[in-house]
């Protein structure tokens, strides 16, 4: 009796560890090219993308929590219907490279010989028509020339997921989407991508690459991101009228910003923008385009300027109640040549880096303005300037380190003291135009000064 008993005790454990090892490592199966019946791709399967797996349209495809999709070399999944792929947080679906083994084992065969990259497939594409909804997913070591998630027109709704491990960018979007709560990492180009469209980015923690938020055009909301370490730019925006809210940038120690607006209609409200030693927190504006909106409520600190505008005209903003801090200089940092238009007053000076009116143009200054201007800079007009102050407002340019007109904007207490000479001069081209009431100019090498035939001085 003991023998049998031992016998059985043998075999039943080791019948117990065949089954482990079975199910240990999922069985491989190759995903169709074409699927054209609603179908589930469940969990203990991995699954292999060969070249372009396309889910038809109308068509449903559902994949079970857990479940790991390994793409080949430049492969894709284009989804013309309906992908559902609702992970959790304890069994993330996997779309990942075809060498990677950390999920679903060694599915190559090849040991250690090959290792996975970024780019070694394409993308999952939204194609026009097409919805993909992924929760709780890990996407990897794809961007291929496209974007790793990607819409072409479909919506998409992704949240709670990884996004790492792209050679281009992370998610690119084009109509109807929403983008909340992912993580995204170790990309080459872009966090988040809009092409068009209204979607909500909101609670994403993008780091690294170049932009963290990249706009072409549309309204996005994106609000309660957290944003770091972005090369470039933290948000960019190229035109559209986005709202940007909320949200936490920061930047490190190298050349980059905050956050860009190239042109638009923007509300940038309530916002913490930090470490930006180089450049400007906020930059607004470039030549031929035109913005305007609301910068209100923002925390910018540990930055070179909080502001900035560049281009060939100044934006018409509401610019109030900023909590700056720690920056270099305190103002606004002015690298302009100017198209016909208004510069105004705000409340923070202009720190004068380049400043000059075009041929032809006819720039008016608003009364109470005050330009500070650096070492070595000369102002050239070349159209016409109005600078019409008030008694009480005078248009002021001054130096740097003139306290007397908009405070200490170079932070540096009484350490520096103005004294002529400490910039150059206001030029005045051939033909060109100025006319000048209650202005006031100090600390130049000299106030005013012909380098062309028959300039109009009114002063």
């Amino acid at each position: 009796m003991k023998k049998i008993g031992l016998v059985s005790l043998l075999f039943f454990t080791c019948l117990a560890l065949s089954f482990t090892v079975k199910t240990a490592h999922a069985e491989t199966i190759n995903a169709p090219t074409s699927i054209t019946t609603d179908t589930v791709w469940r969990n203990v399967y991995t699954y292999v993308v060969q070249t372009t797996t396309t889910v038809q349209p109308g068509i449903n495809l559902t994949i079970e929590p857990g479940t790991v999709i390994k793409l080949k070399t430049n492969a894709k999944m284009v989804i013309k219907g309906i992908l559902e792929a609702p992970g959790t947080d304890q069994n993330n679906i996997i779309f990942t490279s075809y060498k990677d083994d950390a999920y679903g084992g060694d599915t190559n065969g090849d040991g250690s010989a090959t290792s996975p990259a970024k780019g070694d497939w394409h993308c999952l594409e939204s194609y026009t028509g097409g919805n993909i909804n992924l929760d709780y997913g890990r996407v990897r070591y794809g961007g291929n020339i496209y974007s790793m998630v990607y819409s072409t027109g479909g919506a998409l709704s992704i949240n709670h997921s990884v996004i790492e491990y792209s050679k281009s960018r992370g998610i690119e979007i084009k109509g109807a989407a929403s983008a909340t709560n992912n993580q995204l990492s170790n990309f080459d180009t872009t966090g988040i991508y809009v092409s068009s469209g209204s979607p909500t980015i909101s609670g994403n923690t993008v780091t690294g690459g170049n932009y963290g938020i990249y706009v072409v055009n549309g309204s996005p909301s994106i609000s309660s991101n957290n944003l770091s370490n972005n090369s470039n730019t933290g948000i960019y925006v190229s035109s559209g009228s986005p709202a940007i809210s909320g949200n936490s940038l920061s930047g490190g120690s190298g050349n980059n910003y905050g956050v860009v607006i190239a042109g638009g209609t923007v509300t940038i409200e309530n916002n913490n923008i930090s470490q930006y030693p180089n450049y400007e927190a906020i930059k607004l504006g470039s030549t031929g385009a035109t913005v305007s909106g609301s910068v209100y409520g923002n925390t910018i600190s540990s930055c070179k300027y909080p502001l900035g505008f560049a281009g060939d005209s100044i934006p018409s903003l509401t610019l109030d109640s900023n909590n700056i801090s720690g920056c270099s200089l305190s103002g606004i940092n002015l690298n302009v040549a100017l198209a016909s238009g208004t510069i105004p007053a705000y409340s923070l000076p202009y720190v004068v880096s380049g400043l000059s009116v075009n041929s032809g143009a006819t720039v008016d200054i608003s009364p109470g303005t005050i330009f500070k201007v650096k070492s070595g800079i000369t102002i050239f007009v070349n159209g016409a300037l109005n600078a019409n102050g008030a008694d009480i407002n005078p248009v002021v340019f001054t130096s740097i380190k003139d306290d007397t007109y908009g405070g200490d904007t170079n932070n540096d207490g009484t350490a520096t003291t103005p004294q002529p000479g400490n910039w150059n001069v206001i030029n005045l081209a051939a033909s060109s135009k100025i006319d000048f009431n209650y202005v006031t100019i100090r600390y130049g090498n000299t106030a005013i000064s012909r380098i062309g035939a028959n300039p109009e001085i009114s002063v």
